[in-house]
């Protein structure tokens, strides 16, 4: 039985509020990494302490940048493509942040620029999936060579997707093209091949999600028709061992998106 306190508590706040950021975590330290407010591009970013309940800025990244993949791999954070202005200007810039030393360091560029995907990393690798203008790319980084590699491409092309790395595999949840998507899809590196699986209850881009006790969830998103705010504060999980989906609490505020949403990609 999948038992968990079943509840959510208010931590700090950010010190910049900011959406489309991205996120990533070393050593007991989350990272909130770019993104954008109501109506700039941003470079800063803000590591919280988890021992203190506290934020802090580091050094900030060589350029402005919202919409992008963020993964830690060791004591680094790759941070993977994204959009550069207000415009919605997709980049293919990759940059490697040394928590050690606190400074940002350029590393070989995605073969195509895009926004609003989704990284995780495998086995010393980097797997950088979906985005936009791209879609359905299934991408893998060596940090040995500083080299991208084209690998199978993802069965439902969307950006605006989730995704999460469990027992060596990849796994990638709901996202958006046209519309928001309910697919729930898994890569096996070892076989180079994709399985489809049980599809996310609620159709949603603009998500988060996270591994817990062999559980996968899946956090909020964009595109809520019954909601004034247009934001879901849907919380699903599904069991690996059973490939079953439930329902959890739900998200304990809907954030307010700003007038930038309107014109979201």
């Amino acid at each position: 039985m999948h038992i968990l306190l079943a509840l959510w508590v208010s931590l700090a706040p950010l010190i910049v509020p900011r959406q489309e950021l991205a996120v990533a975590a070393v050593g007991g330290h989350v990272y909130a990494i770019g993104g954008l407010t109501s109506s700039v591009a941003l470079d800063s970013v803000e590591r919280y302490d988890v021992r203190t309940n506290s934020w802090s800025f580091v050094a900030s990244m060589p350029e402005t940048v919202h919409h992008p993949a963020a993964v830690a791999l060791g004591d680094s954070i790759y941070v993977i493509g994204g959009y550069r202005s207000i415009a919605f200007t997709p980049v293919a810039d990759v940059y490697r942040y040394d928590v050690a030393l606190d400074s940002w360091s350029r590393v070989a560029d995605l073969p195509s620029a895009r926004g609003a995907l989704a990284a995780v990393a495998i086995d010393g690798k980097i797997y950088a999936v979906g985005g936009a203008p791209t879609f359905n790319d299934l991408l893998v980084y060596d940090p040995a060579i500083d080299q991208w590699m084209l690998l199978a491409p993802m069965p439902t092309g969307r950006e605006h997707l989730a995704a999460v790395a469990v027992d060596g595999k990849l796994y990638v949840a709901g996202g958006r093209t046209s519309r928001n998507s309910s697919a729930f899809e898994m890569y096996d590196p070892a076989t180079n091949r994709w399985t489809s699986l049980s599809p996310l209850p609620t159709a949603r881009g603009g998500i988060a999600a996270a591994v817990l006790d062999n559980h996968i969830y899946v956090f909020g998103g964009e595109g809520n028709p019954a909601s004034s705010t247009g934001v879901f504060a849907e919380n699903e999980s599904y069991d690996l061992a059973t490939g079953t989906w439930a329902s959890e609490p739900r998200m304990k505020r809907r954030d307010m998106e700003s007038a930038q949403r309107r014109s979201d990609h």
